[in-house]
């Protein structure tokens, strides 16, 4: 373990290395998904944002986890009735990657094959599901 007794960019890069092994430990052991963010730092301290993803163990997929889907979008697709790609017309084929609550007019992110990231309205999102459905049909 590292002691410290000033705050610069590499004694935080040991810092968010030291911590990420702890809390990837912890994370294996309670089931939760817990990162470190941004870091702010002065001289004398330092401020850390942490984001804490909680899940009970074997309720999500594992295909939803390798894909990085929130237990937020799960439970929102499945109250909606919805699956977790759709077919966007001049996109592709998206995967539904996460959603946030609180972003109303973008809430759902997509994920194409490529790698590359969208932000999706509802009604894109609910054209493109009706769009797979008639493609099958």
């Amino acid at each position: 373990m590292t002691t410290y007794n000033t705050f610069n960019k590499a004694t935080l890069v040991t810092l968010r290395r030291e911590l990420n092994e702890v809390l990837a430990k912890y994370g294996q052991e309670s089931g939760l998904m817990i990162t470190i963010g941004n870091i702010r730092f002065a001289l004398d301290g330092s401020t850390m944002h942490t984001r804490l993803d909680a899940h009970v163990k074997g309720k999500l997929s594992t295909e939803s986890v390798q894909l990085g889907q929130t237990p937020a979008l799960i439970k929102q697709l499945k109250l909606l009735g919805m699956s977790d790609s759709f077919t966007s017309p001049t996109l592709g084929v998206i995967t539904l990657v996460d959603y946030h609550s609180r972003k109303p007019k973008f809430p759902f992110i997509g994920m194409r094959s490529d790698g590359k990231r969208f932000k999706f309205t509802y009604a894109q999102v609910a054209a493109g599901q009706e769009r797979k459905l008639a493609a099958k049909r």
